[in-house]
């Protein structure tokens, strides 16, 4: 399941219905990787191992062709929702250094 062929799209591999995308090899080495699936109109499910967090949502764009591209909806949306799950952890652990 886990096992990922290149899908000659650059930080994007595929597993067994799974996807596995690597920000590093777009220039946002920062965020690791993420694992997960699109699907029909832009909808999304993915895991990010390294913070233990699931991002998931919906646009209903089907006029959009694809997903992670300049052209695609989410290609924004997920590396944004990642940074600022980056940025509430360090805020969380800033203003509560007992949560930890």
């Amino acid at each position: 399941m886990l096992t990922w062929t290149p899908t000659g799209e650059p930080g994007v591999y595929y597993g067994l219905a799974v996807r596995r995308f690597v920000p590093e090899e777009l220039g946002m080495p920062e965020l690791g990787e993420i694992w997960g699936h699109t699907g029909f109109l832009k909808s999304f499910m993915l895991y990010w191992p390294e913070r233990d967090a699931t991002i998931c949502g919906t646009l209903n764009q089907s006029a959009a062709p694809g997903v992670f591209s300049q052209l695609r909806p989410v290609a924004a949306l997920v590396p944004a929702a990642m940074r600022e799950l980056i940025t509430a952890s360090a805020r969380r652990a800033r203003d509560n250094p007992k949560l930890v």
